[in-house]
């Protein structure tokens, strides 16, 4: 990922973990909290040569608290060519 997007997902959320396996591709992970509760996003990413946007494979976000919402959402996108 390029610095400029790198200094965007830190401005972003407070703690990402960014992992690049290959050029163009990258699993980002970070905490996310709100006035009701709080929970982890994982995403796999790659970037899309046709138009050079960062498009994700998956994401999953896990709310974790309060601990009576307890649930897990995923979102599914198209896998690249």
């Amino acid at each position: 990922m390029a610095a400029r997007e790198n200094a965007i997902l830190e401005r972003a959320c407070d703690e990402a973990r960014v992992e690049e396996a290959e050029e163009g591709a990258a699993k980002v992970n970070f905490l996310i909290r709100g006035p009701h509760g709080a929970g982890k996003v994982y995403s796999e990413m790659f970037k899309d040569n046709s138009d050079r946007t960062w498009k994700f494979t998956y994401l999953v976000v896990e709310i974790v608290s309060p601990q009576h919402a307890k649930t897990q959402l995923m979102l599914e996108s198209y896998l690249p060519a």
